[in-house]
């Protein structure tokens, strides 16, 4: 549950700071999932895990109540 809640928190955070990681008032978890293949791609590990991460981290959002960005 911890670990959940850190990606969580750090993809709404991503997305309250930079329109790229939002869609219109929600995260977009599929360019958190794109930054995150990038990052693993970038520091030489493989993407395993993490071809389903959005459809994992959105679940994780509405469970935490931090998919909407109220404004």
């Amino acid at each position: 549950p911890g670990l959940k809640k850190a990606l969580a928190l750090l993809a709404r955070e991503k997305a309250d700071s930079s329109n790229t990681f939002k869609i219109g008032g929600k995260v977009n978890a599929r360019a958190i999932k794109n930054h995150l293949l990038e990052l693993a791609k970038k520091h030489h590990q493989t993407d395993s895990g993490l071809k389903k991460m959005d459809d994992r981290l959105n679940k994780i959002l509405i469970e935490l109540d931090l998919k909407e960005i109220k404004t």
